[in-house]
């Protein structure tokens, strides 16, 4: 069978120092079933918004389907250009419903949201949450393709006595609340003096800037180190040392980092926002609070290191070896496969 020609639009910022996303990761594993060009690595919106167009006028003969990467921020718009354009070329486009605040756009901005998802080929839903927000404001024509892992790069350690070491691992902005995190220690260091929490991940907004002062100020130096931006490897080799994930997102989807804690056996512990609780079974493949509610959160964390809940390690890897590649990949290839 001949290959589809796939044209994947996104953001591919991972070389130029932020954190990978799916065009970085999915964008590679499709060349297993398509062959793919991607765009765009400019990291200047403006500059990358033309080279995404650029990318769609240059390979309109080569392309046979466009894959875009929608967000729910600024990027909303990029997806808006890119579809219409491949609507004028009469080319198929299938929306990645990536934004974890889509909602909004859906809600407030109806027109341009039609334009995007109504003449959409398929839109492509990474988690049942997506697929039933979209199914209720009219759009029916998804498919559920949820994101992935390469199972093997995870190695499993279950955790069965939790001790008070915590891992966080996103991006330094404002909507993922980290400051949630330092409120919790600082709750809890009179009770846990070697607690230990390491902040993973770039900076974005100036997020990371603000908690580091907030640390200080609190007198916590000896309880929290941030890494700034770390490969995979080398975040899954330093998540040895930690027994528990903590999430503190106040917007998501589907975050795959929270899917790789589970690979890896953390016991996560995560609002829940979004998508959040179509990935984890709350006190069965890890533990649910509400949005921003630190009294829930120390809550949990108490009775985790006081052996008052049971460990979630074994049950939530079991259920990521339903997200790995090979697992997924045959549904990506019955989606693009030539018409």
């Amino acid at each position: 069978m001949v290959k589809s020609h796939i044209l994947y639009v996104g953001n591919q910022l991972a070389a130029k120092g932020y954190s990978p996303t799916s065009i970085d990761t999915l964008g590679i594993q499709l060349e297993e079933v398509v062959e793919v060009k991607k765009y765009s690595d400019k990291k200047n919106p403006i500059f990358r918004l033309f080279h995404m167009s650029y990318g769609l006028f240059a390979n309109r003969n080569w392309t046979d389907k466009v894959l875009i990467d929608t967000y729910s921020s600024s990027a909303f718009y990029f997806a808006l250009l890119v579809s219409q354009l491949a609507r004028l070329m009469r080319i198929p486009y299938y929306p990645i419903l990536r934004g974890g605040n889509l909602e909004r756009r859906l809600k407030h901005y109806p027109r341009w949201s039609k334009l995007i998802f109504a003449n959409a080929k398929l839109l492509v839903a990474p988690s049942g949450f997506m697929q039933e927000l979209f199914s209720r404001y009219g759009y029916h024509n998804s498919v559920l393709i949820p994101n992935n892992i390469n199972i093997k790069k995870y190695p499993f350690q279950e955790r069965k006595n939790i001790r008070p070491k915590l891992l966080w691992v996103r991006s330094f902005a404002s909507l993922y609340n980290p400051q949630l995190a330092i409120n919790l220690v600082e709750k809890l260091k009179p009770t846990y003096p070697d607690m230990e929490l390491c902040f993973v991940g770039p900076e974005k907004d100036g997020t990371m800037k603000a908690c580091k002062e907030m640390v200080v100020y609190k007198g916590l130096e000896g309880n929290i180190s941030f890494t700034g931006k770390l490969s995979k490897e080398d975040w899954i080799n330093r998540s040895k040392d930690f027994d528990i994930f903590l999430s503190t997102t106040n917007i998501d989807n589907t975050p795959v980092s929270v899917m790789e804690a589970m690979a890896l056996g953390m016991v996560v512990v995560s609002t829940n926002a979004g998508g959040v609780p179509h990935l984890i079974e709350d006190r069965i493949t890890g533990y649910l609070y509400n949005i921003g509610s630190l009294e829930e959160l120390e809550e949990i964390i108490n009775n985790l290191l006081n052996g008052n809940l049971h460990s979630t390690s074994l049950a939530a890897r079991k259920k990521a070896e339903n997200w790995d590649w090979e697992v997924v990949k045959e549904k990506w290839k019955h989606t693009l496969k030539n018409d």
